[in-house]
């Protein structure tokens, strides 16, 4: 059969996925992104968290060493080799107070997207739901949809008592199976306490459904040395799993170095599904992770204080113009409502930041049409760039034109 009725085949199967990613505001500005570097114009791009912070130097020297011996280029495991899940073992027991066993309770990923969506075709059963936060990471919309589990939504708040009292009422109205979290939270910032963990894992418990949170912004707490990992409330790692990841922490984003640490009967079942489908993480990576994660340095404290210098930049910016912006508590962004004399419309500005200045930043809306009025800024620029963006910004404020609309090319 030739490859483009298959192709076809499968898009008229999943009509509604394929639709609904194909014609939104954000391929269009990557449309434009790509045509101004291509015609050789410098873009400030804030739009994705592709850091831009070095890694420590230690990382790569162990990825150098282990690269220069000839048996680590061969296949690996799917699961992660031994070294590997006890370094993650030690990472939860030194920074996060929880002891994994890595035999049982470990099981490496190539990135939490992966092990996310991996994860939630290993939950899906005959009538599974699942509840996630709103705003919503679009890679968890697309792995439920990928999976085939309907999807309701809770707000992500401050206030932890209004998310618990949406997620305990909407709980009761439906059966779900699976709550997807993603604390410390991106795009917003929020962070959760172990006390809200507790009464979280309790509603689980009673409502019989099965939590998993994505902790790759666990260490990048502006204000303290860790965020509370999920897994302190159950000794047991009843009804919960967590995805712990390389990627913002050590600024290795490439390397897709993640674990899924928690309920052993799913992490069996995890590793049985990655065994039959890759043969795991480059052998090197996983060396030079495993050293990282073990190491007596504490690697991520300057990267995180950096992200934290820049994330006061912007906010103090964008404030001086007018904007309102709670502080984010942690991670690798800023969360921003566009205010009214820009339009208060996100989709807007971001088409003409980008089409009149050249920076790039995410608009609300591909983390929800409840949120087109928002932006997002990646924290991936120094700071004298960040600034330019502020000028820019300011320029744009007090810009004359403003009534044209900012929207008219799309």
């Amino acid at each position: 059969m030739a490859f483009s009725v298959i192709t076809n085949q499968l898009k008229n199967k999943n009509k509604d996925f394929f639709d609904s990613h194909s014609s939104d505001i954000l391929n269009e500005l990557n449309a434009l992104k790509l045509e101004k570097l291509y015609a050789g114009v410098e873009v400030i791009d804030l739009s994705m968290i592709n850091p831009d912070i070095e890694p420590p130097r230690f990382l790569i020297d162990k990825l150098m060493e282990s690269a220069l011996h000839s048996d680590r280029h061969r296949y690996a495991v799917s699961r992660g080799i031994r070294k590997l899940r006890e370094a993650f073992a030690y990472k939860y027991r030194k920074v996060f107070s929880v002891d994994l066993d890595p035999e049982k309770n470990i099981c490496t990923t190539m990135g939490s997207k992966e092990g996310v969506l991996n994860t939630l075709a290993v939950l899906n059963k005959s009538g599974a739901r699942a509840l996630v936060g709103a705003p919503t990471y679009s890679a968890y919309t697309a792995s439920l949809e990928l999976c085939g589990i309907p999807v309701d939504f809770f707000h992500i708040s401050s206030d932890e008592r209004v998310m618990l009292e949406e997620i305990d009422r909407l709980s009761r109205e439906n059966n779900y199976s699976i709550l997807l979290l993603n604390f410390p939270n991106n795009p917003t910032g929020v962070v959760v306490s172990y006390d809200f963990y507790c009464k979280l894992h309790s509603l689980a418990i009673e409502r019989d459904f099965f939590i998993i949170n994505d902790f790759v912004y666990g260490e990048m707490n502006f204000e303290n040395s860790a965020s509370k990992s999920l897994l302190t409330v159950s000794p047991s790692f009843s009804n919960c799993l967590e995805f712990y990841s390389l990627s913002k922490s050590y600024s290795v984003p490439g390397w897709r170095v993640a674990a899924a640490c928690g309920n052993k009967d799913v992490i069996s079942a995890l590793g049985r599904l990655q065994s039959k489908i890759d043969y795991g993480i480059f052998l090197p990576l996983q060396d030079a992770a495993s050293a990282a994660l073990v190491s007596d340095e504490n690697l991520t404290a300057s990267i995180t204080n950096m992200y934290n210098r820049r994330c006061r930049v912007v906010v103090s910016g964008l404030r001086k113009l007018g904007w309102h912006i709670v502080m984010p508590k942690a991670g690798a962004s800023v969360w921003a409502e566009v205010p009214a004399i820009l339009g208060s419309d996100g989709d807007a500005l971001a088409w003409q930041l980008l089409n009149s200045f050249n920076i790039m930043v995410l608009p609300g809306s591909v983390f929800g049409a409840d949120y087109k009025s928002y932006v997002r800024f990646a924290l991936v620029a120094s700071e004298d760039r960040l600034q330019k963006v502020l000028d820019y910004l300011s320029l744009l404020r007090s810009s004359k034109d403003l009534e044209e609309p900012l929207y008219a090319n799309l």
